[in-house]
């Protein structure tokens, strides 16, 4: 151990010093668009827009759900910049890629990173466990993500008076196009939605395609399911192509008009309006509550005042496929909306030091 405390500079170097074993191999339980992000993640230069300006909190916990997927490795790994004591809750009924990062980066990183590594002790434990009463009633950072009242009830755990807390509620998001996308933005909705499909809070739900028509929705439906294979070449697992099968057929039965990507790989159903009438209510909450599986991206057409009208509060990321001109008319309508990030479409997965509103460095640091 070394007598000296590393500097969050000197933290997020010896990340960086973890990406030649990065590129030689992965852990087969994250996606090869998974590591690749990872790789990208822990570079330096990326790192250091997470460093605040004033001294580290020291003890942070992380509360992780099973679905919460890359968000908890790149969550750990921002803590260990400014945390010296890192208590990781994961999830006891589901899979996990926190443990496998951990794993890999204590067996291939540096003496720093291992140091720093020691401090971090994850477990799989229950909401009612008292190990995480403990952990967070000792913390200086609760970080935790799940639905309002899961959130709620961590956040009223018992706590130090100076404990920091950042909740991250059931959020979704949308991509907006024009209705002459580009093939190039065709392919980068088909990649985005397909890494998380409906499930990740950045993740596109709805695509709107603005100032469009009910043509302009049926080609875009047809455009994607074209080149969807071209896109994705690996076949989604034989439960998730027979949920779509299910979930599309509970969408049709509802009277949308669905249609399935090449190999059952997507749900793509097309709403006739953004915000429903009373009578419609019905059959849209079907789609929401029976319909909408993991893999199902919801489509409409819509003037772009109606498309801020329509937002929900709960709306986290927009992703622009846009010329410069259309983004810069579509940023400037959704000033003073609910949306937290306006982002081109290649980057709504991106993980930044303004997350969902929060500044992170401004939660880690004391300024």
């Amino acid at each position: 151990m070394s007598d000296r405390t590393p500097t969050p500079t000197e933290i997020a170097e010896a990340w960086h010093g973890l990406r030649p074993a990065m590129i030689r191999e992965r852990p087969p339980e994250l996606s090869r668009d998974e590591w690749a992000y990872l790789i990208q993640f822990v570079d330096t230069s990326c790192l250091r827009g997470f460093i605040g300006p004033g001294r580290g909190r020291e003890r942070v916990t992380l509360v992780l759900p099973g679905n919460v997927s890359l968000l908890g490795p790149l969550l750990m790994i921002v803590a260990t910049l400014s945390a010296r004591v890192i208590r990781v809750k994961l999830s006891s009924r589901s899979d996990d890629v926190v443990e496998p990062v951990l794993a890999f980066a204590r067996r291939h990183g540096g003496p720093r990173l291992r140091e720093v590594l020691a401090g971090v002790e994850s477990a799989r434990l229950t909401r009612d466990d008292p190990r995480l009463a403990a952990w967070l009633a000792d913390a200086d950072v609760r970080v935790a993500f799940g639905t309002d009242a899961a959130m709620a009830a961590i956040a009223q755990a018992p706590h130090r008076a100076s404990s920091r807390f950042l909740g991250f509620g059931d959020m979704t998001s949308e991509a907006w196009l024009a209705p002459d996308a580009s093939d190039d933005v065709i392919d980068t909705l088909i990649k985005v939605f397909a890494i998380y499909g409906a499930q990740g809070c950045t993740s596109p739900r709805r695509a709107v395609v603005l100032d469009g028509t009910p043509s302009d929705l049926r080609t875009l439906r047809s455009r994607l399911c074209a080149r969807w294979p071209s896109v994705i070449r690996t076949p989604v697992p034989m439960h998730l192509a027979s949920q779509n099968l299910l979930h599309a057929q509970l969408a049709r039965h509802a009277g949308f008009d669905v249609a399935l990507a090449p190999g059952h790989a997507a749900v793509l159903a097309k709403l006739t309006k953004l915000t429903p009438s009373p009578e419609e209510e019905g059959t849209v909450s079907t789609l929401s509550t029976l319909a909408q599986g993991p893999l199902t991206m919801t489509m409409a057409a819509a003037a772009l005042d109606d498309a801020v009208a329509a937002l929900p509060p709960n709306i986290q990321t927009i992703g622009l496929g846009f010329s410069a001109d259309g983004a810069a008319r579509a940023r400037a309508a959704l000033r003073g909306s609910p949306a937290r990030r306006v982002v081109e479409l290649a980057r709504m997965h991106h993980f930044e030091p303004v997350w969902d509103g929060h500044h992170l460095p401004a939660v880690f640091f004391d300024a």
